[in-house]
């Protein structure tokens, strides 16, 4: 009988906001069926946190979103097997359970301040004559 690897790859995606830092583990080689927790963590106080997934040749999909400690946290395209918290302001872990082999992606946590829609964005327009 053959056991089946399901390969996750964890990198930070770093969003520079006065030098806020995400720390997370590397890799994890786990077998189908089993569950894995990714743990997140931030040395800065921004309010937003992010999961993102990353197939092969493929574009970041967002899957999970948390606007600040102690608040809902959004899901975004994954199934319920997926989880993520935030306990806290500097921690947004992510669990997988009973992992299938659709799972195996790279998985990429980010943090910044504001959110685009709460960014200071200064629009610059060409005067009509």
């Amino acid at each position: 009988m053959f056991r089946v690897h399901v390969l996750i790859l964890i990198h930070s995606l770093l969003v520079y906001t006065e030098a806020t830092v995400v720390r997370q583990a590397h890799s994890a080689l786990v077998f189908r069926g089993e569950a894995v927790h990714l743990q997140c963590e931030q040395e800065g106080s921004d309010q937003q946190m992010y999961w993102y997934r990353q197939y092969p040749n493929g574009g970041l999909d967002l899957i999970f979103f948390s606007n600040v400690d102690g608040t809902e946290v959004e899901r975004l395209s994954v199934p319920e097997r997926f989880s993520a918290t935030r306990p806290n302001r500097q921690s947004f872990p992510l669990n997988i359970t009973e992992l299938q082999t659709i799972d195996s992606a790279v998985y990429y946590c980010a943090s910044s301040r504001d959110t685009a829609c709460e960014s200071h964005v200064t629009s610059i327009q060409k005067p009509q004559h």
